[in-house]
């Protein structure tokens, strides 16, 4: 995967049309690891070491923004990872003294949070009853044990422990963008999915 040469031809393309590309680039399904080898490299140029113009910085993140929202649109990670990594440049926004002018919305802290939680698969009452199950799982001893190369796929309840593995990744992010979040009621979401991550 060249991934400089992939950047290159998403950046030459207008926002919506870049679902269409990665699914020409990929015959079969984006896969998750050419998704997190892209955003690395993002993150890396966003670097508050890294001299850029407050202009092109506000760009680049703005396309990583859009980079995250798009792979999860086309199924090339989960919508709670998603979550976390759009959280994450939010966190990372943050540091920049002074601000970013004209920074997406959906990268403030209230946006991010805000598009993380429209994105959590479970409601928190779904989620407390998978951890339970999942507990119960473990205590009878039925784990599946993946081996690599095996081609096992994920079915049935190791799926459904899956998706809550995927929550488990966005209030990882969530309790990093907490205390910054200015709207009550997206506050208080927060507050209140914060608060059962020791039920899970």
């Amino acid at each position: 995967m060249d991934i400089d040469l992939d950047l290159r031809e998403m950046r030459s393309i207008p926002a919506e049309r870049r679902s269409d590309w990665m699914m020409r680039r990929f015959s079969d399904r984006v896969p998750p690891l050419w998704c997190r080898a892209v955003f690395v490299v993002l993150e890396d140029n966003l670097n508050s070491f890294r001299a850029m113009p407050a202009g092109q910085r506000s760009e680049e993140f703005a396309f990583a923004a859009e980079f995250v929202s798009t792979i999860v649109d086309v199924g090339g990670i989960k919508p709670g990872m998603g979550g976390r990594w759009m959280l994450g440049l939010a966190y990372l926004a943050l540091r920049f003294d002074p601000p970013i002018p004209d920074m997406p919305v959906v990268l403030s802290p209230d946006g991010a949070a805000e598009w993380a939680l429209r994105h959590i698969s479970f409601t928190r009452e779904q989620a407390i009853a998978e951890a339970e199950a999942r507990r119960e799982w473990h205590r009878s001893g039925d784990e599946v044990f993946y081996v690599p190369g095996s081609g096992m796929s994920l079915t049935g309840k190791e799926a459904m422990f899956a998706e809550l593995l995927d929550v488990e990744f966005a209030l990882g992010g969530l309790e990093w963008i907490s205390a910054y979040v200015q709207r009550e009621e997206i506050a208080r979401e927060v507050r209140d999915w914060l608060e059962i991550r020791g039920e899970l």
